[in-house]
């Protein structure tokens, strides 16, 4: 048994540990703890409940406000690992120096980055984005379409059969996308055809809108006005090297990556060997400090392909943790 002396000995050093990594301790709190609670007193997922705040907050058809709905809702309610305002401004300065019309995003997520690139691109810009996790894809996806993208800019790929569509042959299932916190299978539900881009049939399930409800979905951008954006759902190691002759991209000259940070070396390297970089490409990694990606960044920096530079920046709602976004410009040469 630890005698009381001992314990007080030690005592300053725990308390200097407690302030020294108190913002460390207030994440994994916000971060992990609430979440994990929350989760299962309301039965959702925090990005289901991160869209019904945006979905009841925000301005339909409006990127920018949506973005900045999300950014209330992470400061404010839950913590969520989006982009944030702050390495958000430098995506788009960088963005709009580079006006890139291939962008490729790893990591959908719930979609905050992909609106943010989508509004920054050029009118005749594609954009395809990848996301592993179906239900953060089906969350992604209404948020897109909330942000004014219409739903003939927005194709899924993904497999299975959907009983709801039963008697629809030739139609593959890609998920039901409810506007409300659950599943009711009355909301949105899209379907892709065979070789074709997304379609998509609604009921009218009402849709809250400043505290009142009303069955009304956001209308579409008229086309030539935006981005043309891709949702693509599957493991980035799978979807990578089809992304030529399943999905038209034959080479990209702006790509984002904001997914598992032990798989940015080894897409970035897939996307080497499959000749999806365009020369002089620049590419946009995200948490490469915290929660770091070193072993990306050291062979950024030797590999002897890229320029490569950190914009200093802080974790996304969490100015006192120090990180960065790598920015990389491929040169093709070895």
């Amino acid at each position: 048994m630890v005698s009381p002396a001992i314990a007080l000995a030690f005592l300053p050093f725990i308390v200097t540990l407690l302030i020294r990594y108190r913002h460390y301790l207030v994440l994994l709190y916000r971060a992990v703890l609430v979440a994990w609670l929350r989760d299962r007193l309301t039965g959702t997922s925090r990005e289901q409940r991160a869209f019904q705040y945006v979905l009841a907050h925000a301005i339909p058809g409006d990127p920018h406000h949506i973005l900045q709905t999300f950014d209330q809702w992470c400061y404010h309610c839950e913590h969520l690992s989006c982009l944030g305002p702050d390495k958000g401004r430098i995506v788009e300065r960088v963005l709009l120096e580079r006006a890139p019309l291939r962008v490729l995003e790893l990591g959908t997520y719930c979609g905050y980055g992909t609106v943010l690139l989508a509004q920054g691109l050029p009118p005749g810009a594609r954009l395809y984005t990848i996301e592993g996790n179906p239900r953060h894809a089906a969350v992604a996806e209404k948020v897109i379409r909330l942000a004014g993208f219409s739903e003939q800019t927005v194709s899924t790929w993904a497999l299975g059969q959907s009983p709801a569509l039963h008697g629809k042959p030739g139609r593959r299932w890609v998920g039901v996308l409810c506007c409300c916190s659950r599943d009711c299978g009355t909301c949105w539900v899209v379907y892709v055809g065979r070789g074709r881009s997304c379609s998509m049939w609604t009921s009218h399930h009402p849709v809250k809108q400043g505290g009142g409800w009303a069955p009304r979905h956001p209308g579409p951008v008229a086309e030539g006005d935006a981005a043309q954006v891709e949702l693509i759902v599957g493991p980035s190691e799978e979807v990578i090297p089809h992304l030529r002759e399943k999905h038209g991209l034959m080479n990209a000259n702006f790509v984002f990556m904001d997914h598992w940070k032990r798989s940015y070396l080894r897409d970035l390297r897939l996307l080497e060997s499959h000749q999806l970089l365009a020369e002089g490409a620049t590419i946009l990694a995200d948490n490469v400090l915290f929660p770091g990606a070193p072993h990306f960044l050291q062979y950024a920096k030797t590999c002897g392909k890229y320029h490569c530079k950190v914009h200093r920046a802080s974790l996304e709602y969490f100015r006192a943790i120090p990180d960065g976004i790598a920015e990389l410009r491929y040169t093709g040469t070895h």
